[in-house]
């Protein structure tokens, strides 16, 4: 039999492109494209874990992959791994987390405060080595306004493929910022944190543009998490036209900002990978013992579920892969992680006793594992 439910995502895209428009949809197809372009596409799970502790708010959230993270910094005095903040105002908790948890060197850049001249005491308290910069970032460098602003994609070419984690609240500059930097560019990032705007005189005239620049970035990231600004969901029908200017009487419907967290799509492939290299080593390592063990079916307390309260402290408006239609999918995989964990517990006990009576001289382990790589210190 045919399974037809493949082929409505390809059709709802079709309907999208051709039939919307003619029904004056176009403008809802913009919103919509942004709110898919922004949702989270990857687990704690698969992450190893978030680090959300430099949030400070919708405005300024982040979730570290700490799978790529933790890599990162593990090879730090031969990656070069620097940190980059765009948009620090006088300091921001994103640089200060990264300088004085993880030891990350960081460069700060903004042009609107007096950050070289006139530090703040958080800056100078940072724990790793950090430069500050009286400097803006754009697409392109120019001046304006008295202030220096300078292309984001120069300054990643200047990072000769070196590691790089970088902050971006940079008040609607960001969609030129992005737009301007490399396929190459893009993929030399680790991890990225985005404050995007809709509605600031420096942003696109259209939603279209920005959703182009949201889903060109699906092509090297993942999304780990996502916030919105105004306490107001993304996905919402609302035209161009209203989601800046709110017709009189309606209320601001739609997020004018949004936080969204980013980790590098090919380095999280690379490292699940390894992961999954060394797993099945080490169970090839345990022996034809592990491999019988392995059969045994989860043994989890009664009542006890596997899933954890995680998700309990977010926001409403704040998705991340725990919400409920992954719950499924990450309760068999925690299912699965305590199974293991009870196998490998087995496979010490039963090594344990057979080391014991072997050494006793009372049994030859043969005889109970015949096929099995255990091997008996007795010499019988």
């Amino acid at each position: 039999m045919i399974d037809r439910s493949r082929y409505f995502p390809a059709l709802l895209l079709v309907f999208a492109a051709h039939v919307a428009p003619s029904l004056g949809g176009q403008q809802i197809l913009n919103v919509n494209r942004i709110d898919w372009a922004t949702r989270p596409t990857v687990s704690a799970k698969t992450c190893g874990g978030f680090d959300t502790e430099a949030t400070n708010g919708p405005g300024a959230a982040s979730w570290w992959c700490r799978r790529v993270l933790d890599a990162a910094v593990a090879g730090m005095g031969d990656n070069g791994l620097v940190g980059l903040s765009y948009g620090i105002f006088t300091w921001d908790t994103w640089s200060k987390r990264m300088s004085n948890h993880y030891r990350i060197p960081t460069e700060l850049y903004d042009c609107y405060q007096q950050i070289e001249s006139s530090p703040s005491k958080e800056i100078l308290e940072y724990k790793a080595p950090s430069r500050r910069h009286e400097i803006c970032v754009d697409g392109k460098t120019h001046t304006r306004g008295g202030r220096r602003f300078e292309s984001f994609a120069e300054h990643m070419q200047r990072r000769k493929g070196k590691r790089t984690v970088v902050k971006m609240d940079v008040e609607g500059s960001e969609w030129e910022a992005l737009a301007s930097c490399s396929d190459e560019c893009l993929n030399s990032i680790d991890l990225l944190d985005l404050e995007i705007h809709l509605c600031e005189e420096a942003c696109p005239k259209s939603l279209l543009a920005m959703a182009v620049v949201l889903e060109r970035l699906l092509d090297f990231f993942e999304v780990t998490g996502r916030a919105t600004g105004n306490d107001l969901p993304f996905d919402v029908n609302s035209s161009d036209d209203v989601v800046c200017h709110p017709r009189k009487g309606d209320g601001r419907v739609y997020p004018s900002t949004a936080s969204i967290s980013y980790v590098n799509k090919a380095r999280l492939a690379e490292l699940l990978q390894l992961a999954k290299m060394e797993k099945e080593k080490a169970r090839k390592d345990s022996g034809s013992i592990g491999g019988w063990l392995q059969s045994i079916p989860p043994m989890l307390p009664s009542g006890l579920h596997p899933m954890t309260s995680a998700s309990a402290s977010r926001s409403d408006r704040i998705d991340g892969p725990t919400a409920e239609e992954d719950m499924s999918s990450q309760s068999a995989e925690v299912a699965e992680d305590q199974r293991q964990e009870t196998v490998e517990k087995a496979v010490a006990a039963v090594i344990m006793v057979l080391s014991f009576l072997g050494a006793c001289h009372c049994l030859k382990p043969s005889d109970v594992i015949r096929h099995g790589s255990y091997r008996s210190p007795c010499k019988v």
